[in-house]
């Protein structure tokens, strides 16, 4: 446990670095744009999960769900504070439900975000972290 926490630090800390170092003074408004994410908090994703943001709302697919909610940004600030998610239950992939509800919690607590011109960081206080991959 120990070893995966200092990991998932060292793996954010780069991540944080390299995205900062790309994205080329200040962070654009995410009004628009389609992700797919490629890492969370330092686990694959089993299944979809994306991440579309339009006129204050954001949605997507939670790797079983769908989901929505409100977001606001500020430079690089962010908040999602109420994600609403359909219900259904999946269960294949073995351990998808469990990401999913991983995925939505740190959405929900995001709170800073970094850009280069392809990827988008979502991290958490906690150092919990999302990676996605823009979608062209």
């Amino acid at each position: 446990m120990r070893q995966r926490m200092i990991t998932l630090i060292i793996l954010s800390a780069a991540l944080a670095v390299l995205l900062g170092a790309c994205s080329g003074g200040g962070v654009g408004s995410l009004n628009d744009t389609d992700w797919v994410l490629i890492n969370l908090d330092g686990q694959d994703p089993l299944g979809s999960f994306t991440l579309s943001f339009a006129d204050g709302q954001v949605s997507g697919k939670a790797g079983c769900n769908s989901y929505f909610g409100d977001y606001e940004q500020s430079g690089d600030k962010i908040s999602i504070p109420m994600i609403g998610i359909t219900e259904m239950y999946c269960m294949d992939p073995e351990g998808i439900m469990d990401q999913e509800s991983l995925y939505v919690g740190i959405l929900s607590r995001a709170n800073t975000l970094t850009t280069n011109e392809t990827q988008l960081l979502l991290q958490a206080g906690d150092g919990a972290f999302v990676l996605f991959e823009e979608v062209e």
